[in-house]
């Protein structure tokens, strides 16, 4: 349930928001729509405050164990940062706090 959560909320936004904005894929679908891009990351904004509420008071996204919901979040955070999707919050500081302890992870740098 909370993978679904993350891909249906976090990751498929983000790769919309991508494709609508990024030079990169303007070439990898027929027209680029940046209001739509917009729209998206307003809707990224709103999934990562989300994500910040269900952090409180736990180490993992799905609850109190590492899952591959904690991956998927952090490769599609990473990603959005990278392509410039999305944007950390400095108040999100219970995002921050697991973004940055789930990044240390050994296999996060593989």
């Amino acid at each position: 349930m909370w993978e679904r959560r993350i891909e249906f909320n976090l990751y498929i936004p983000v790769l919309q928001a991508f494709q609508h904005r990024h030079p990169l894929a303007a070439a990898r679908i027929k027209k680029q729509i940046k209001e739509y891009a917009e729209f998206q990351r307003d809707a990224i904004a709103e999934q990562l405050a989300w994500i910040k509420q269900q952090l409180a008071g736990r180490e993992s996204v799905a609850g109190p164990r590492f899952t591959i919901a904690d991956i998927t979040a952090l490769v599609t955070i990473d990603f959005g940062r990278q392509v410039e999707a999305l944007k950390l919050d400095p108040a999100h500081n219970e995002l921050a706090r697991w973004f940055e302890a789930v990044s240390l992870r050994p296999s996060a740098g593989a």
